[in-house]
């Protein structure tokens, strides 16, 4: 798992004492997250999240392919996260907890609907992918990768198909010729992080104890506050409230009080970022809908001859 290299006891103790007084280095609460920008600077399927200056690109493709025998009438989804040494030093590109992770949040939960990217069951289907590169990181970087994915999921579109019959051959049409299709996305998981601090100067040490002692719980940690984080939970929730998926990083045992807290809090940051999140589509596909555009020069027109 991403961790930074662990501070120098100063910076540790400076942290500590502030986050007791309730307060963080940035000036924001302990449940306080950073603004977010989305941006499309490409095609569909192409999304650059900002969240504080954590920043991360997501590109989306897909290509027609054969489905596994064991599910002939589904297509394919896979995340492939670019871990970038000079957005941080201490990425593993090898590790894998990320791509696993988002997959669980998206495809496990069936966000996205698989049996939508069959053309021929068993013999031709989607494969979507989703790529995933790391510009800068300062922390909180699983869900802004989990946020900016569902979004270039939901923007993404592909070429629809024609089939002969005659032959089950498979052809894409092109997308001057027929609008390309965008996914079929059953609803939009949010994953939110909660950081995790052992109220006390031994326990903040990395010790472990059978015993449920007080703690400090950060949302949106930064860089400098995940690297001596006890423990951290992340909870994948959607707009209806249902829970795709939880997953706890060791540490001492949370009281039930303590996770419906962190699901409550999940659940209205969902809210508020799965709305924000559709404001920005929307905006998007008016800027790329042509008939719109010309709607709005004439509106700018009526406006100057008035």
């Amino acid at each position: 798992m991403l961790r930074a290299p662990l501070p120098v006891n100063n910076s540790r103790k400076f942290v500590k004492e502030i986050l007791n007084e309730g307060f963080r280095i940035d000036s924001r609460s302990l449940t306080e997250f950073r603004p977010v920008q989305i941006e499309f600077p490409g095609d569909y399927g192409v999304v650059r999240y900002t969240q504080g200056n954590t920043k991360v690109l997501v590109s989306v493709s897909a290509e027609l392919t054969q489905p596994f025998e064991d599910r002939a009438s589904e297509g394919m989804f896979m995340v492939t996260t670019e871990l970038n040494p000079m957005a941080a030093p201490w990425f593993n590109q090898n590790d894998s907890f990320l791509d696993r992770i988002i997959e669980k949040a998206i495809r496990r939960s069936a966000a996205l609907d698989l049996e939508s990217l069959c053309v021929i069951a068993g013999k031709v289907c989607w494969r979507v992918r989703a790529d995933v590169h790391v510009l800068e990181f300062d922390g909180n970087l699983i869900d802004a990768i989990c946020a900016a994915v569902i979004t270039a999921l939901r923007h993404y579109r592909h070429p629809d198909t024609a089939i002969d019959h005659t032959t089950n051959d498979v052809r894409l049409i092109p997308t001057k010729e027929r609008n390309p299709i965008p996914l079929n996305i059953l609803h939009t998981p949010i994953s939110v992080t909660f950081s995790f601090y052992h109220d006390n100067d031994e326990l903040l040490d990395e010790d472990e104890s059978d015993t449920t002692p007080s703690h400090i719980c950060l949302c949106d940690a930064t860089r400098e506050e995940e690297s001596f984080r006890s423990f951290f939970l992340i909870v994948t929730i959607n707009k209806s409230k249902e829970i795709c998926q939880m997953y706890k990083s060791g540490g001492f045992q949370l009281s039930t009080d303590a996770i419906i807290d962190c699901v409550e809090q999940s659940y209205k940051r969902a809210v508020d970022l799965t709305d924000f999140i559709e404001t920005k589509l929307t905006e998007d596909s008016n800027l790329r809908d042509p008939e719109w555009k010309i709607k709005l020069a004439r509106a700018d027109n009526t406006r100057i001859a008035s």
